[in-house]
């Protein structure tokens, strides 16, 4: 059995508490430590309700290479739960071939396209609250 710590978006954009996180999630024996990576200009748009606090709590690109170089020193394999296309195609230039997909993104036809052209990815597919339709629908393009 293989142990998952989710960090979410539990950061609060904080580089630092990204990064105790982290060390909390290898001290307590996780396999994994997952972190939902997102581009907020291209996750949602300005006038939606939640942007500024989208745009307030996220870490940026030059951040999340120090969290995953830190995870790397930890010896702790990070899971990315990428949340939007820039995200999806930064963390793999990270070197990250297993991901996540948001629950959100199960019938994201754009996003789920974009990841099947990847034939060396891998990656976990979110199905909370998802319908069988929405599974079938997502399985029918990644596979």
């Amino acid at each position: 059995m293989k142990t998952i710590a989710e960090s979410a978006f539990n950061h609060n954009g904080d580089l630092q508490y990204t990064l105790d996180l982290a060390n909390a999630a290898k001290e307590a024996g996780a396999d994994y430590f997952t972190v939902q990576v997102m581009d907020v200009a291209a996750f949602c748009v300005e006038d939606y309700s939640k942007y500024e606090i989208y745009e307030n709590n996220t870490l940026s690109f030059k951040e999340w290479s120090q969290v995953f170089a830190y995870c790397r020193e930890l010896d702790l394999e990070v899971i990315p739960c990428v949340l939007d296309i820039p995200s999806f195609e930064f963390c793999y230039n990270e070197g990250f071939r297993f991901l996540k997909l948001h629950a959100t993104d199960i019938t994201n036809k754009t996003m789920l396209d974009k990841m099947a052209t990847y034939k060396d990815l891998s990656f976990i597919l979110e199905t909370q609250c998802a319908t069988n339709l929405e599974i079938k629908f997502a399985l029918g393009i990644i596979g």
